[in-house]
């Protein structure tokens, strides 16, 4: 096993495991409520190792057309083939299954749980029943959920779901968890096919130990410190009430510009505010939706709520639509 050091110096299949980083994953996994976890060096590479380890050219994955840009690459790798729906479209996910299930050996439904452009939720008991009925898996990318809604659990948590339900949970630890790398939780069987297939996780350099350290401490906040959670909460409670929205269920609220030169200009005049709230545009999100991401933290104050207020309002943009 690695001890101490800046580095991992070579993968786990080659220097063994560090028994910080197994006590992480057993802590990844009792968050989830899952039998086992495994890390990967980054969400990215954990969604891209994760997919094509579970399907192939013989398969189909649907996924919401709003998902992450990372999430279609492990797709794309598998060689499976793809069916993206609406976003929340579940019905439309129902009606291709059923014309098609029957051509496929394995089906992987694949959404977020709150969407890293949105903010919004993914309606999670849907999918579930979708996948008991079609004999499908289901794959739920909470990046943006985990340490933050359903008391930290995430948003499998939040709909009262298990993982019968929902038996592959991907993350990060680089938003609520504020540190590094990326998590599958799901069966022991999963988890142990991963050791073994997963690529990115097979030939990666595993995570410093000074990251796996910090995840865990912030984990072990996320357990048993709600205070954080809630003022973050408060906080977007507040800005949307500001705003004449709804409370955003995890940390992120879109105003929305509608094209990329007056996305990039408000970010600028924001910026110059002393706010940072940057500018997405395509391809991060379609056409036409070109957007300021509002990312809330638990270290913002509530007079820093209210300056972005009244820097939105210097723009004239209130709503989501401005």
């Amino acid at each position: 096993a690695v001890e101490g050091g800046a580095g991992a110096t070579a993968s786990r299949l080659v220097v063994g495991t560090d028994p910080d980083v197994e006590a992480l994953e057993q802590e990844l996994a009792a968050l989830k409520k899952a039998p086992a976890a495994c890390l990967f060096s980054s969400g990215y590479h954990t969604n891209l190792g994760v997919i094509p380890a579970l399907v192939g050219p013989e398969d189909a994955v649907v996924v919401d057309r709003l998902a992450h840009a990372c999430l279609f690459s492990g797709i794309r790798l598998s060689g499976a083939t793809v069916e993206a729906v609406d976003h929340n479209r579940v019905d439309q996910a129902h009606a291709w299954l059923r014309r098609h299930r029957n051509e496929f050996r394995h089906v992987l439904l694949v959404t977020e749980g709150v969407f890293s452009m949105d903010g919004d939720l993914a309606p999670l008991p849907d999918w579930a029943e979708l996948g008991r009925r079609h004999d499908a898996w289901l794959l739920v990318d909470d990046a943006h959920g985990t340490g933050v809604t359903g008391d930290g659990r995430g948003t499998v948590a939040r709909f009262g779901l298990t993982v019968r339900d929902v038996p592959l949970q991907v993350g990060t630890l680089s938003k609520a968890v504020g540190t590094h790398g990326g998590f599958l939780a799901a069966s022991e069987a999963v988890v142990a096919l991963m050791a073994n297939r997963a690529r990115t996780l097979v030939y990666s350099t595993g995570l410093p130990p000074s990251v796996v350290a910090s995840a865990r401490a912030a984990l072990s906040q996320i357990r048993h410190d709600p205070a954080p959670r809630e003022r973050l909460l408060a906080h977007g409670a507040r800005l949307a009430d500001r705003l004449g929205r709804s409370p955003p269920p995890a940390a992120i609220l879109p105003v929305l510009a509608g094209d990329p030169n007056r996305a990039v200009a408000g970010h600028q005049a924001l910026s110059d505010l002393g706010l940072f709230v940057p500018a997405m545009r395509v391809p991060t999100v379609p056409p036409g939706t070109d957007r300021l991401r509002v990312s809330l933290s638990a270290l913002h104050r509530t007079e820093d709520v209210d300056r972005l207020v009244d820097g939105l309002e210097t723009l004239q943009w209130r709503g989501p639509e401005a």
